[in-house]
């Protein structure tokens, strides 16, 4: 219609135009799921069915728009065009995938991408580039806050659904995190959002006698009360939260046992987490010390030492590694006892050895990131990379120069990649409300979904790479 039409130059700048150049087609023979699943690279390469004298086609960023794995998006290819919706099961069917070169012109500029998005290139990381990133991710948080003081939990951008599900530990990561923006830019409205999601949490704590905790969704758990703590001590004001404080510290003891180990679910006899919570709980309790100066705290994560110590030795988990690297890099900062360095290396060591690097990237896009159990890198990375960036302070500190380099090079590598995950007035053509978008950091390379644990997490591990960022390049060059 004509309210549609181009009428201005200014009209003309505000267009996006997406070009995709066809190199050649590659014929898939084997269609069991497993097999296609495993060959066809999402958002790098595109699918073409045909039938007889029929085809159709999709290009690759298709798949990434609306959220489809490989199988949905052959699904859709042959709903969308008139097919029976398994038709490219059929026989007489013939499938090939191919790898276009695409790019988008804006504003007069054109700009290649890859997995339908521009490809950050290491070399154009520079500090101040962090820096917008971490405050772009901050205001993205502010604007899902709502009026109740809790954050929107999840956000599917491809279809526009917000989920009715919630995750307390996720909400005080959340305002964790704009409690330690705040303490980073001083702007009070990241305080405010924080301290606004604070008051929401507590509305769900229950108290025992000389005990308090949280209960949500009929369970009552250690992760939700460590995190709780973690985001109250980083508040400037924290005293004013002086009763939760002493009430929910006293919880945390209350679950250690005599063996050091924490049981992670109260009045429950479901199976304890000992990946995610223990390592929350006692991260919690080291700065309950460094508040209060009081030792039985410190003497809480000393008990746990060799259960977990022991635990990592046999069974070796990525969540496990992050809390676990923050919580002993800070017990050694304390205590300058050597076998908490030990573990905090043996930790980092393992992870990094998880990343992806020049020499063993399947796609320029991995680069920074890491292995995980989905095909493709997650923002997992960034939750990992928060561990490495305490494993370097400890080297640092002890002056292992070894371990230094190796770490500054995961940190420079990963901040890259985080970037790779953040939506921005770029790459963000495809998707139809970008307001909605800007700033988040998405779930992987392959999936637009949006979670808040996933933007806290990155601004945490962002803001731990920008106070070191300056001493990055001495040891890695990109």
């Amino acid at each position: 219609n004509s309210y549609n039409k181009i009428k201005t130059d200014s009209d003309l700048n505000k267009i996006d135009i997406s070009l995709i150049v066809i190199k050649g087609f590659i014929e898939l023979y084997d269609k069991d799921v497993v097999s296609l699943s495993q060959n066809i690279n999402l958002g790098v390469e595109g699918i073409f069915i045909q039938q007889n004298d029929k085809y159709a086609i999709f290009p690759p960023q298709i798949a990434i728009q609306e959220n489809w794995d490989e199988i949905q998006m052959l699904q859709n290819l042959c709903f969308r065009n008139n097919f029976s919706m398994n038709c490219w099961k059929n026989n007489s069917t013939k499938l090939y995938k191919y790898e276009p070169i695409s790019f988008i012109s804006r504003q007069n500029k054109i700009i290649n991408v890859y997995r339908t998005i521009p490809l950050i290139e290491q070399s154009s990381i520079t500090k101040n580039k962090i820096y917008d990133s971490v405050i772009e991710a901050a205001n993205w948080q502010l604007r899902m806050q709502k009026s109740d003081g809790s954050y929107e939990y999840y956000f599917n951008p491809s279809n526009g659904y917000y989920s009715q599900e919630d995750n307390l530990i996720r909400q005080a990561l959340a305002a964790y995190s704009m409690a330690r923006l705040y303490g980073f830019t001083k702007n009070d409205e990241y305080l405010l959002s924080a301290e606004k999601n604070i008051d929401f949490i507590l509305t769900y704590m229950n108290k025992d006698n000389d005990i308090a905790y949280l209960t949500f969704d009929d369970a009552s758990n250690l992760g939700m009360v460590a995190v709780m703590l973690l985001a109250i001590l980083e508040l400037p004001d924290y005293t004013k939260y002086k009763r939760e404080i002493d009430l929910f510290s006293n919880f945390l003891l209350f679950m250690q046992r005599e063996d050091g180990s924490f049981k992670t679910y109260y009045n429950s006899n479901q199976p304890d987490d000992f990946d995610f919570y223990p390592g929350e709980t006692m991260l919690a309790l080291v700065r309950l010390y460094k508040k209060t100066n009081e030792k039985r705290y410190l003497d809480a994560v000393e008990k746990a030492f060799p259960f977990y110590r022991n635990y990592f030795s046999k069974i070796k988990h990525t969540p496990f590694v992050m809390w676990q690297i923050s919580t002993f890099s800070e017990m050694y900062e304390i205590t300058k006892n050597r076998e908490y360095a030990d573990f905090v290396f043996a930790m980092a060591d393992w992870i990094v050895n998880q990343q992806y690097d020049e020499k063993n990237a399947l796609y320029p896009d991995f680069l920074g990131g890491f292995k995980d159990k989905s095909s493709v890198p997650t923002v997992s990375s960034a939750v990992y990379i928060e561990g490495i960036a305490d494993a370097y302070q400890t080297a640092k500190i002890i002056n292992d120069r070894e371990r230094i380099k190796k770490y500054g090079k995961s940190l420079k590598l990963a901040s890259r990649f985080i970037l790779q995950l953040q939506f921005d007035e770029i790459n963000s053509y495809n998707i139809q409300n970008p307001e909605n978008v800007i700033g988040a950091i998405k779930e992987s390379l392959i999936s637009n979904n949006l979670r808040i644990d996933y933007t806290a997490h990155s601004i945490f591990a962002l803001l731990k790479i920008y106070k070191v960022y300056d001493e990055l390049g001495l040891y890695y060059h990109s």
